[in-house]
């Protein structure tokens, strides 16, 4: 089954080069981390420093990837964790970081690492105008990092209020996180997202036959999950798509599901051949669509068992998860 014969070849665009910027936006949604971090130092002025770091890190079987990015922005390291599982691309140095903060003030998150991002940009201008210098400049940078991703440890944090005196209270200016986009911006931010948060999987389920007893029925499911507080993100993709259900759960964890073979097959499979995804991502993707097209070849008579489809899809799901284990 060609499934190019649907598909408007015009809008297909190799990553032979360059990456997309809403592509980079959308995986940074999903996968980046802005990380302000204070650290004993005797020799500074107020016994700590404080440092700054935007990071991705994969699995490194997404090492190609990550240099791809590296790449597209020109600056930044990438460096192994010691067991060589994982693969870390990391902006450091304030100068490099300007690059990283224009990209995205130019191309900006639509989750609630906008929250993130914004405080990040307001340690960023304090560090840059040597503010944190000053003992009340640096009491704002405290008070910042400690609504950032996660509060200051609190044995760090009394440390610092016994050496120094309490925090100051702070007026946080407040963020929108919405207030450009209340649609996608663009088809590529969706597929950096999905490259970073979703999963190609499978369902299952027992049923009865009258010549071969009980059997297993198979169900291919497309998923991405968020945090509750992002379900909106969520809503977004489904509205653009026209399709999906969207389900939370009590852990604050929300799911966008399609698993409706009609819309796999008219929407979802088309969406992705015209813009198409990178990284390991791509290879799930590959081995995934193959159970898709043997479920659709049966044609009338896929609804019925038959011994040969059901052994094909294990194969391929056992491909699978074969992959997901390297």
């Amino acid at each position: 089954m060609s499934w190019l014969n649907n598909v408007n070849e015009t809008n297909i665009i190799s990553y032979n080069s360059l990456l997309s910027p809403w592509f980079i936006t959308g995986f940074a949604d999903a996968e980046s981390t802005f990380s302000p971090s204070i650290s004993r130092n005797e020799s500074s002025k107020f016994g700590w420093i404080i440092s700054l770091s935007f990071a991705i890190q994969l699995s490194v079987r997404d090492i190609d990837l990550l240099q791809k990015i590296q790449l597209f922005f020109g600056v930044g390291t990438i460096s192994y964790s010691k067991d060589k599982k994982l693969v870390v691309y990391r902006v450091r140095s304030l100068n490099d970081l300007s690059v990283i903060i224009k990209f995205f003030k130019s191309f900006p998150f639509i989750t609630s690492k906008r929250y993130d991002f914004n405080l990040f940009v307001l340690i960023y201008e304090l560090l840059c105008k040597k503010e944190h210098l000053s003992l009340t400049g640096f009491f704002k940078s405290i008070a910042i990092i400690n609504n950032i991703n996660y509060p200051i440890k609190s044995n760090l944090l009394a440390e610092i209020v016994r050496s120094l005196g309490p925090l100051p209270s702070l007026i946080i200016p407040p963020i929108i996180y919405f207030k450009n986009y209340y649609t996608i911006p663009s088809p590529w931010w969706i597929i950096g997202f999905i490259c970073g948060e979703s999963s190609f999987t499978y369902g299952t389920s027992k049923y009865l036959t009258k010549k071969l007893g009980e059997r297993i029925k198979y169900q291919l499911i497309f998923e991405l999950a968020q945090k509750t507080k992002d379900i909106k993100v969520l809503q977004m993709i489904s509205i653009y798509l026209g399709v999906g259900i969207i389900s939370s759960e009590a852990r604050g964890i929300s799911k966008l599901k399609i698993g409706n073979i009609q819309h796999l097959q008219h929407v979802l499979v088309p969406f992705l051949l015209s813009y198409p995804l990178v990284g390991f991502k791509s290879l799930q993707f590959n081995i995934w669509i193959k159970a898709l097209e043997i479920k659709l070849s049966y044609g009338k008579k896929k609804y019925k068992y038959s011994q040969e489809k059901e052994n094909k899809l294990q194969h391929i799901f056992n491909e699978l998860t074969e992959l997901r284990k390297n």
